[in-house]
């Protein structure tokens, strides 16, 4: 019964999470024998994940055509053929719909290919044709170049996020209700990899991974240029979650390994997911000493933020430094430092209206973080993220914009704990042909969190 309490917590905080660096000797014996899923067949499979991407395309069209009635849906040989000789372009669609709806699609795909044993690059492939077919294929709307790059990348990273975590929810001789819960959920977090375990001939193989995740509740008072800007509801919500820990004494490590991810929630507002965040880790090396552990590598790095200050949205892939000691015998510190570049990032626009609300473009991002204290104590840890866009589609601009965030965390009793924390928006917008724009905003929160 424990087991099946843990992963109904478990879930909702997969889905909506930023990690916590801790240990839980109960969360580790738990996940001692957490199962992934191997093929029993000789020869993995490149057939069944091309036909079902494109059943899943197929059935997806069907309903934009025949139950929405999309009319970017009403397709024939001549859009095709439309579409081959305009070739790819920028689309107009939303924000939401565009940073968010199309990575998931790409997630299908990837997770398609990786359930029936296809490996990391091979199921990345299988992600970027799927979404070359959609393109091409499926809308009268000629190929659109951004969701070409959102749905591959983001896809490639959420697909391989969920692969994991839902194969994460299963443990080899659950019966009963408790298999049920955990088939359930499972199958919520990767459709594919349910339907290729029940169709396919897969085995139990054990895994050694841990998790430790969070859940916070609490109020936020958001101030735009020292105003205080009246919102529907002060309430939010935030689920954290790392996988496996980002030191593991490795010589050899697979992509997403490591990887961490934030997901906030405001309830009862337009803006219902205000931010995402996810960092994994693909390739590097680790240096062990007495008294410090490094990793140098690469990172893939997806962030989203939509609030009444600023909306962002970038897919990023680059070097990373990350560092852990223990300042004493009780207090631990850690560190990361990454230079990302950005293969497409989205921002709104002041000006842009009648086409789209923002705009497009490449740039980079410096990443760093700290944080240090002990569990049992006071923990303090403090962010910063800076981003340059160079846009290229929409209105000619480039775009500075700086986050910062402090947070602190007291215990309050066992695994619960009291927070403050402090968030800082700048940014400034250098146009061509308009006026210069620059702003600012704060975000003060106050929460309680709990560990697992």
């Amino acid at each position: 019964m424990k087991k099946i309490l843990f992963f109904i917590i478990l879930i909702p905080s997969l889905l909506f999470g930023e990690p916590i660096f801790s240990d839980n000797a109960y969360l580790e014996s738990v996940n001692e024998n957490p199962i992934t899923l191997e093929n029993n067949r000789e020869n993995k499979s490149y057939t069944i994940p091309a036909i079902e991407n494109i059943f899943f395309i197929t059935s997806l069209w069907s309903y934009d055509r025949f139950v929405a009635n999309e009319d970017w849906a009403i397709i024939g040989i001549n859009s095709v053929e439309a579409n081959f000789k305009n070739g790819p372009e920028w689309d107009h669609d939303g924000f939401v719909i565009n940073q968010i709806a199309h990575p998931y699609s790409g997630s299908i795909y990837f997770t398609s290919a990786r359930s029936n044993d296809l490996s990391f690059v091979e199921s990345a492939a299988y992600t970027f044709s799927g979404s070359l077919v959609w393109e091409f294929f499926m809308e009268n709307h000629y190929p659109s170049i951004n969701d070409m790059i959102t749905t591959t990348f983001g896809g490639i990273a959420l697909g391989e996020i969920l692969y994991r975590l839902s194969n994460l929810c299963l443990v080899e001789g659950a019966t009963g209700g408790e298999k049920i819960v955990r088939e359930t959920f499972s199958a919520l977090l990767s459709p594919m990899n349910s339907i290729n375990r029940y169709f396919g001939n897969y085995t139990y193989k054990p895994e050694n991974s841990n998790i430790h995740y969070n859940f916070s509740i609490g109020g936020n008072t958001q101030f735009v240029a020292d105003k205080i800007d009246k919102m529907d509801s002060m309430v939010f919500t935030e689920f954290m979650l790392e996988y496996n820990e980002m030191f593991q004494d490795k010589s050899i490590r697979k992509p997403f390994d490591y990887f961490k991810i934030a997901i906030d929630l405001n309830l009862y507002n337009d803006n219902a997911i205000s931010t995402i965040s996810l960092l994994g880790h693909l390739v590097g090396r680790e240096i062990d000493q007495d008294s410090y552990s490094v990793l140098i590598g690469a990172f893939q790095h997806y962030f989203y933020t939509n609030n009444d200050i600023l909306r962002l949205s970038s897919s990023s892939i680059g070097p990373g430094l990350e560092v852990k000691s223990r300042l004493t015998e009780k207090i631990n510190f850690k560190a990361g430092f990454h230079l990302q570049g950005i293969l497409l990032g989205a921002m709104d626009s002041r000006y842009l209206e009648e086409i789209r609300d923002y705009n497009f473009g490449p740039g980079y991002a410096i990443l760093f973080y700290m944080k240090f204290g002990r569990k049992d104590a006071i923990e303090i840890s403090l962010t910063s993220k800076y981003f340059f866009f160079d846009n290229v589609v929409g209105i000619a601009t480039s775009e500075q914009i700086w986050i910062a965030n402090s947070r602190i965390d007291f215990p309050v009793y066992r695994n619960l704990r009291f927070g403050l924390e402090y968030n800082y928006f700048d940014r400034s917008e250098k146009y061509d042909e308009y006026a210069d724009v620059s702003g600012y905003g704060d975000l003060l929160r106050t929460f309680l969190t709990i560990s697992f």
